[in-house]
Parts: structure tokens; C-alpha cells; sequence
């Protein structure tokens, strides 16, 4: 157990007595931000680089909220505080503390600022330099908004949530470095020329040699005095760190002080501050089942609201709807055609006879068929991406392949390094081939996976529909067929 001082005590306290205060103004203006932070316990941390932050993951049941005492401390006008704490109310009803973490890491926490900052006046204050400061410290959508229209077609309306801005993002910041490093090869190998031109010189006219070192040694001190009168700024994506301070701090004049620079720590997006602020993230249903009971009860009674709009709170509830997730359905599906058989092993000790005989060992395996519809519709390039995506997820699996249109060719096995099959056929369509071929040969597969156009009429076949999955083109498969995927949703899982 980790033992406090005096000191930090006191600034226990004093911390503990500012966020009282602070909840008792959102309870005023904002009371269902409070009924989030309900879910969270108080924990003081003194933590250098540490903020305020959720943790999910010490409890099953409720978070913590987690504080460093010292930089509570140093805000000067409490509702700032406020601010903060309702920041983190909104990440707790929005699900974003209990989303899995994905690299680059800046690209999460600045996707979460953005969305829970959209409304800059959440809670109201009658101080209008609070008001001008919160306007100017925190990020907004509006400063992303032309280069994410330009990079990924975006649609506020459509693409405005966690899991697509994150997605946007981590894009855009890989860019980024890669341009970097690029720079930076760049500029290694212009002064590891210029040192070789510079050597050659200094061997056939020392004089001009000389001449010409001093004045790299200019220029390159005119560079180095450039690069700190213009300095980078600490934005993680292309628009953010083309940007420039004067080399002085973010605000480009002097060190932030105060409130200033306490919501400039809180926001800041770098990759330390990122890593700091959603370390304790991740997965946690039963968590995550109690703060949806009370997003409905938020829904459901308009006195919680404050002045919550609308649109968040229909923000709140769709974070707490199940969106398709593509994975899950090929997890499922991997999982369903699992077989599970029994070997014997001297490694283990038989239970009824002891050493003397051997015991038994439960072997998992599956065996998979891809059943390729060669009517017309699929093209080459639509069966190699499929071919590669359900790789990925049956890798433990023993895969073969046929072709089918009138009727089923024959069942090859498919060598893990083959990454694409020649389409052979090309004729009517009909589905019930396969099993037909499998049923009168007696072939013996977990799981078949169609990929087809869907445009057939089809009856669920007789021990086969659970074991079924279709990647289809645009139409959608038999409404008995239990997994499936479109094309762009395998797109999706791919990442193109």
C-alpha cells in the first residue's frame, strides 16, 4: 500500500474539496454528466504527465476517476474544473473508456477530445474570460473538418464518432511520420553529401575548401535559427504540426500559466500525454451494461438533461446500440466449425488406471470449405480478398476450394501460401451443388463459406445452415444464412 505524506495529504484534500465543488456545479446545469461520473470512484494518483483520467480495468463492476492532486491544485477558477470533470462524464456515457485501444495512440485520445468538446458551452459560466478561455484552449471538429473532407471524403453526420474519427486519424498521423522520417533521410544524406563534396574540395584547393565549409557552416546556422523562431507545434496530424508557434509554447508568446495551461495539458493529444490519459482503458461489459441502464434513464427523463442537446444525448444511446462489427461475426463463424477430438498421450496420466496407461488429450480442428460461385459475378480480385481475410481468421484451419455454378467441380485442397485460384466456369447458378457433391462423396467439412453473387433462390439445406457463410456482392444472401459479409465489408476488415 502505497504511503502518503503531509503534504501530499494536504493536497489530497484540498484537491478533493475543489472537485466537490465541481460536481456541485454540474449537478446544477448538467446532471446527467454527474449520473455518469457516479460510476467512478475518486482515486488520487501522484503521477507526473497524469491529468484526470477513467480506469476500467481495476474493477469489474465500477471505474475509477482517477486525479493527480498537484495539477487539480493548480486551477485557479473552479469551473474550468468543472469543465474537465464534465469531459470525463461524457467519455464515460459515450463508451469511449471502455473501447479498446488502438496505435497510433494520439489518434484515440484526439478523436475522443474532439467529440466530447463538440458543444464548447456545455456548462455555462458568467465569467467572460472563462468563457473566452475555454473557447480558445479546447479542440474542435472545425479545425479538422477541411482536411478530413479532403483526405476521407467526411461526413459529419455519418463519420462523427469514436471509432471512424480514430480510424481517420491514425491515418493521418502515419502519413505524417512517414514524411518525417522521409525528411529526415533526406537531410542526412544532403549533409552526408555535402560533407564528401566539402572533403574533395579541401583536397585539390584547400583555400576554396575552406571557403566553402564556412559557408555551410552559415547556412546551416541560418537553418537551426530558423527552425527555432518557427517551431512545430504539438498536433498530431499534417495540419497540426505544418502549424507554428514562435517557438515559445503552443500559444507562440510565453509559457501558459493557470487555468490556460491546465486545459492545455488536459487536451493535449502528444503521444505521451495520449498514452498517460487512456492507459486505463479497455473492455469491460459488466461496466459498460450499468452505464447503458443509466443512459436510458437519462434518455427517458428530460430533467437530467441540462442543456444537453438532443443530438447528444442520440449520441449517448447509439453508443450503447451494438454497430455491426465484421469480426465478430468471422470470430463466431471460426468458432462454430471447431471440432474437437481426443488422442492418447503418455503426457498425461490415464484418470481411471494411473501412469500405466496413457491418457487422453482433447485435439481442436476444423476443416473449411470455399465454395466459389463461378456464374460471372465474382471477379478474380473480389476472391482473393476474401481468400486473404478468412486466412487470417482460420488460421488453425484446413482449408479446400471448389467451384460451382450448374454444378460443383472438384475439391482441391488450398496450400496456405496460395493467395489467389483461378476461376473456372462461368455458367448457371445453384448453391445446393456443393452440399449435393459433399453428400454423395461423403466429405467430411465444419464449415462452408460461399462466395456469390446471392442472386439464387435458396432453402436452408438439411444439417448445413449453422455451418454456412456468404461473402456476397451486393445482394444479400438467403434470410435462413446465419453469417455474412458483403464486399465492403471485407474491405473493411482488410483495411482498404
Amino acid at each position: 500500500m502505497t504511503t502518503t505524506t503531509k503534504d501530499q495529504q494536504k493536497a489530497i484534500e484540498k484537491a478533493e474539496k475543489a472537485i466537490s465543488l465541481a460536481f456541485n456545479k454540474i449537478l446544477i446545469q448538467q446532471p446527467a454528466m454527474l449520473m455518469f461520473l457516479n460510476h467512478a470512484d475518486l482515486k488520487p494518483i501522484f503521477k507526473e504527465g497524469l491529468t484526470v483520467r477513467i480506469n476500467t480495468q481495476s474493477s469489474i463492476m465500477n471505474a475509477y476517476l482517477e486525479y493527480n492532486p498537484d495539477f487539480i491544485n493548480t486551477i485557479e477558477d473552479n469551473s474550468v474544473l468543472a469543465y474537465i470533470l464534465g469531459m470525463e462524464g461524457l467519455r464515460i456515457g459515450l463508451n469511449h473508456v471502455t473501447s479498446r485501444r488502438c496505435n497510433p495512440i494520439e489518434s484515440l485520445k484526439l478523436s475522443s477530445d474532439l467529440i466530447v468538446c463538440e458543444d464548447k458551452y456545455l456548462l455555462d459560466t458568467s465569467k467572460k474570460e472563462i468563457r473566452d478561455l475555454i473557447e480558445t484552449s479546447i479542440p474542435h471538429i472545425m479545425d479538422y473538418e477541411d482536411i478530413l473532407k479532403e483526405k476521407f471524403n467526411f461526413n459529419k453526420s455519418e463519420d462523427f464518432y469514436l471509432e471512424k474519427l480514430q480510424a481517420m486519424f491514425a491515418k493521418l498521423i502515419e502519413e505524417q511520420k512517414q514524411k518525417q522520417k522521409q525528411e529526415s533521410e533526406e537531410d542526412s544524406e544532403e549533409q552526408d553529401g555535402q560533407g564528401d563534396q566539402s572533403g574533395d574540395n579541401k583536397s585539390n584547393n584547400k583555400n576554396g575548401g575552406k571557403k566553402e565549409t564556412e559557408d555551410g557552416d552559415a547556412s546551416s546556422k541560418q537553418e537551426k535559427g530558423n527552425d527555432a523562431g518557427g517551431g512545430e507545434g504539438e498536433g498530431d496530424t499534417e495540419e497540426q504540426q505544418s502549424g507554428g508557434g514562435d517557438g515559445q509554447g503552443e500559444d507562440g508568446e510565453g509559457e501558459l500559466t493557470g487555468d490556460a495551461k491546465a486545459l492545455s495539458d488536459y487536451f493535449s493529444s502528444s503521444e505521451q500525454a495520449s498514452e498517460t490519459a487512456t492507459a486505463e482503458w479497455g473492455e469491460n461489459e459488466m461496466f459498460e451494461e450499468a452505464v447503458k441502464e443509466t443512459a436510458n434513464r437519462v434518455a427517458s427523463d428530460s430533467s437530467t438533461w441540462g442543456n444537453l442537446s438532443p443530438k447528444l444525448i442520440q449520441s449517448i444511446l447509439l453508443a450503447h446500440t451494438p454497430r455491426f462489427d465484421p469480426r465478430k461475426i468471422l470470430r463466431r463463424f471460426a468458432q462454430s466449425v471447431r471440432s474437437t477430438d481426443t488422442e492418447q498421450t503418455r503426457m498425461k496420466m490415464n484418470r481411471r488406471k494411473g501412469f500405466d496407461y496413457p491418457g487422453k488429450r482433447k485435439l481442436s480442428h476444423s476443416r473449411v470449405l470455399f465454395a466459389i460461385d463461378s456464374s460471372g459475378s465474382m471477379s478474380d480480385e473480389d476472391i482473393e480478398k476474401g481468400l486473404k481475410m478468412l486466412k487470417g481468421f482460420l488460421k488453425h484451419s484446413e482449408v479446400s476450394y471448389c467451384f460451382w455454378d450448374g454444378v460443383c467441380s472438384d475439391i482441391t485442397k488450398l496450400n496456405k501460401r496460395d493467395k489467389s485460384v483461378d476461376l473456372v466456369g462461368r455458367g448457371m447458378t445453384n448453391p445446393q451443388s456443393v452440399i449435393d457433391k459433399l453428400n454423395d462423396e461423403r466429405h467430411k467439412f465444419d464449415g462452408i463459406v460461399y462466395f456469390t453473387d446471392a442472386q439464387f433462390v435458396w432453402d436452408e439445406p438439411v444439417r448445413w445452415g449453422k455451418k454456412i457463410f456468404c461473402i456476397t456482392v451486393d445482394e444479400e444472401p438467403p434470410s435462413w444464412v446465419r453469417h455474412k459479409m458483403t464486399r465492403a465489408q471485407v474491405l473493411e476488415v482488410l483495411g482498404e
